[in-house]
């Protein structure tokens, strides 16, 4: 067995930081996959739906890697019932494509107790052109959306509903850690009260009042 002095052991180290550095520029930029894991979003990614303590539903988060880009689908499905007979019902559909790091189209669908709502999107050379519940409007190019996965959420002041097509405004305050849910809590307020807890770079969980009710989103194995 060959056996090489510390020089040429040095000289071997340099030879292959110098590879590294002069790799293709984009192969790697061009790779799908890591575009897709980039967004520290498991590809099947879900939060139960608590409000009060009792299961209500499911939030589901769907990332799928696209040859220059990537897809959210996010899915939403509640039901609260007072006894046997369901009082309130409500799903959500959202389809989000990103591009470069910004939003280039959106499609949603809702229906909340049987009232339904359509949300669509498009990136132009003039901004993000929403059509929603007051008809066209143009956002910022670079506006996320109300589905939280993005932890640049806590970073920004304003947001797109993806229920209404609308714009939220708000404020984030600093964060607090929170040991027993092993992440940053984030108090948002204005047109949205919410909390979100993120780790280093995803959703960990949610939390807001609703009529009196503590609504909260816990994360759940998908493969269990």
């Amino acid at each position: 067995m060959r056996i090489f002095s510390p020089k040429q052991l040095l000289r071997a180290i340099v030879f292959w930081l110098l590879a590294l550095q002069t790799a293709p520029a984009g192969a790697a930029d061009d790779d799908p996959e890591r575009q897709a894991s980039d967004l520290r979003v498991p590809s099947n990614y879900a939060f139960e739906v608590l409000r009060n303590g009792r299961k209500i539903g499911e939030h589901r988060i769907m990332v799928t890697a696209l040859e220059d880009g990537f897809q959210v689908n996010v899915r939403i499905d509640l039901q609260v019932n007072l006894g046997p007979l369901p009082v309130y019902r409500y799903t959500h559909e959202n389809e989000e494509i990103w591009k470069a790091g910004q939003l280039v189209s959106i499609e949603t669908k809702t229906n909340e107790n049987s009232r339904e709502f359509k949300v669509s999107g498009t990136q132009t050379t003039d901004g993000f052109q929403v059509r929603g519940l007051e008809g066209e409007v143009v956002v910022p190019a670079d506006i996320l959306t109300s589905t939280y996965w993005n932890k640049e959420t806590v970073a920004r002041t304003a947001m797109l509903d993806t229920q209404r097509g609308l714009m939220f405004t708000y404020q984030t305050a600093d964060p607090v850690y929170d040991a027993d849910n092993s992440g940053q809590k984030y108090a948002l307020t204005g047109d949205l009260t919410i909390d979100l807890w993120y780790d280093a770079y995803r959703l960990t969980r949610m939390a807001f009042d609703n009529n009196g009710a503590l609504i909260e989103y816990l994360p759940f194995d998908t493969e269990s």
